[in-house]
């Protein structure tokens, strides 16, 4: 994690812990549900082209837990206001699960802050016949088992975990999910996002791992039909995290549709 530098900045009394890495044009990337506060060879690969922006979102990873934060429009505001305090009027924008869907959603709002947009296997749709898999009836343990196509690829995340004090990771999961809920307990996706997408008119990359068993590619082709500009990419052999399991294809695909 060399040249990696962790900041905590306060946005409207909001503790943010992000990780900035890099240099060149400005990449602001949004972290999926179990995945804040880590620095993989993926954001390593990023960042040898762009200056890297890697928060952990309100409620996740070492940011601060505002008893008030509730709302997808809480985490639009969030992120805005954060590039207005980091000075960036525009930035490349890259979302994973969770993370993608906190991005459709500033890319529907705000087009004009972001120059391309990268969605990866991004929940806020609703798809019929293909509903996204209830993730708060699953235990921590069997979300490898759905999460990847080959689980032994989630010991990359595990080896930046400190697996010596369990409790502290039960906790930590507990405190995400409890944020994540109130995003997503009801209905589990945004009913407006869809006809608001109409004006994410920027070049975008849909990216999905073809045996995703959480939001499955019938999403990505939804996002990929809704979005003005779009274009999909579909990984063989990988499920609902291309950036680990896929991670070197994934980078290459991102990378060439950022340097276009």
């Amino acid at each position: 994690m060399s040249n990696v530098i962790e900041e905590f900045i306060s946005i409207s009394n909001v503790e943010t812990h992000l990780k900035i890495a890099g240099q060149g044009s400005p990449l602001l990337y949004l972290h999926g549900l179990g995945l804040s506060n880590l620095w993989l060879p993926f954001h390593q690969a990023l960042a040898e082209h762009y200056k890297v922006y890697a928060p952990d979102h309100p409620g996740f990873g070492l940011s601060s837990n505002p008893d008030w934060f509730d709302s997808m429009e809480d985490f639009i505001i969030h992120y805005v206001e954060l590039l207005d305090v980091l000075n960036l009027s525009s930035i490349n924008l890259v979302g994973h699960s969770l993370g993608g869907w906190i991005a459709a959603e500033i890319a529907s709002f705000f087009p004009d802050r972001i120059n391309k947009l990268v969605l990866i296997a991004a929940g806020g749709l609703r798809v019929a016949g293909s509903p996204i898999t209830d993730i708060f009836a699953l235990s921590p343990e069997l979300l490898p088992m759905v999460c990847f196509e080959d689980p032994n690829k989630a010991m990359v995340i595990a080896s930046q975990r400190d697996m010596s004090n369990i409790q502290k990771l039960i906790l930590q999961d507990y405190r995400e999910r409890t944020m994540a809920a109130k995003l997503a307990w009801k209905l589990g996706y945004n009913p407006k996002l869809a006809r608001r997408l109409r004006r994410a008119c920027m070049p975008t990359l849909i990216v999905w791992g073809k045996n995703d068993k959480i939001v499955s590619t019938a999403h990505a082709q939804q996002y990929c039909n809704l979005i003005p500009n779009a274009k999909l990419a579909i990984i063989d052999e990988c499920g609902h995290v291309p950036i680990v399991e896929q991670s070197e294809q994934t980078t290459n695909l991102i990378l060439e549709f950022l340097n276009q």
